[in-house]
C-alpha cells in the first residue's frame, strides 16, 4: 500500500501544485489586463498631448509665416520712409535753389539778383521790394514778385539794369 499512497500523495502534490499555478496564472492574467489597461490609459493621454503638440506646432507656424510677413511688411515701410525722406530732401534741395524762370507775371528773381541790381540806379524799388513792400513776399533764399510789379517798380523808380 505504501505505492499506493506515495502515488496517492504525488497525485495530491500534483492537483495542489496546479492549482497553485492556476492561481498564480489567475493573478498573472489579472496583472496583465491591469497593466495592459494602464498602458491603454496612458497611450490615450499620450496621444492627446501628441494633438496638443501638433496644433501648438501649427499655431507656431503661423505665427512664423505672421512674423516673416511683418518683417517684411517693416522692411517695406523702411524703404519707403527712405524714399519719403530722399524725396523731402530733394524737394527742399529744389525750393532753395530756384533760378529765375519765365519771363511772364510769375518770373521770379533771386534775391542775389535783386540786391545786384539795388545798387544800379533806380534800386531803391528793388530795395523796397526787398523789405516787403508793395505785396512782394520775399521767402528764404527766393523773392518771389510778379514780373508786371516790376515793371511798375522800374517804371516808377527807373531801370533796374
Amino acid at each position: 500500500m505504501s505505492l499506493f499512497w506515495d502515488v496517492d500523495r504525488k497525485i495530491q502534490q500534483l492537483e495542489d501544485l496546479v492549482e497553485k499555478l492556476e492561481e498564480e496564472r489567475v493573478q498573472i492574467e489579472e496583472r496583465n489586463s491591469l497593466h495592459v489597461e494602464k498602458v491603454r490609459r496612458q497611450n490615450a493621454e499620450l496621444q492627446e498631448c501628441c494633438e496638443q503638440q501638433r496644433l501648438k506646432i501649427l499655431e507656431l507656424q503661423q505665427a512664423s509665416k505672421s512674423a516673416d510677413e511683418i518683417r517684411a511688411l517693416k522692411g517695406r515701410i523702411a524703404e519707403l520712409e527712405e524714399q519719403n525722406n530722399e524725396l523731402k530732401k530733394q524737394k527742399k534741395s529744389r525750393a532753395s535753389t530756384a533760378k529765375p524762370t519765365g519771363t511772364g507775371a510769375d518770373r521770379t528773381f533771386s534775391v542775389e539778383e535783386m540786391e545786384e541790381s539795388a545798387d544800379k540806379p533806380g534800386g531803391g524799388a528793388l530795395q523796397a521790394v526787398l523789405a516787403g513792400r508793395h505785396g512782394c513776399s520775399v521767402g528764404r533764399r527766393v523773392l518771389a514778385c510778379p514780373i508786371d510789379k516790376i515793371d511798375r517798380l522800374t517804371r516808377q523808380f527807373g531801370s533796374i539794369t
